[in-house]
């Protein structure tokens, strides 16, 4: 089963998965990956976490992160496979 995440270039940063909004945390090399079901649902991760963090204060609107840039990131495709353990 194929599955996509997404990294720092040259790094072993991954963004990772967490149960609040995605575009709050940055990369790390924490064991908890986000892993995306299809290339394109990680594409679209990474375009929401460039945007910035996302602000429900006065509406919806999105703080912009100055560090995160696009050619600094990577979309990385992952096999994964059953281990059974005896």
């Amino acid at each position: 089963m194929k599955v996509w995440a997404i990294r720092i270039k040259g790094s072993d940063k991954y963004l990772q998965l967490h149960r609040s909004s995605n575009t709050y945390y940055d990369a790390t090399n924490k064991p908890r990956i986000r892993f995306h079901p299809t290339k394109r649902g990680a594409v679209n991760a990474l375009s929401a976490w460039l945007r910035g963090m996302v602000d429900f204060r006065d509406g919806f609107s999105y703080s912009k992160i100055e560090s995160r840039k696009r050619e600094n990131m990577e979309i990385v495709e992952f096999d994964l496979t059953e281990v059974v353990k005896s």
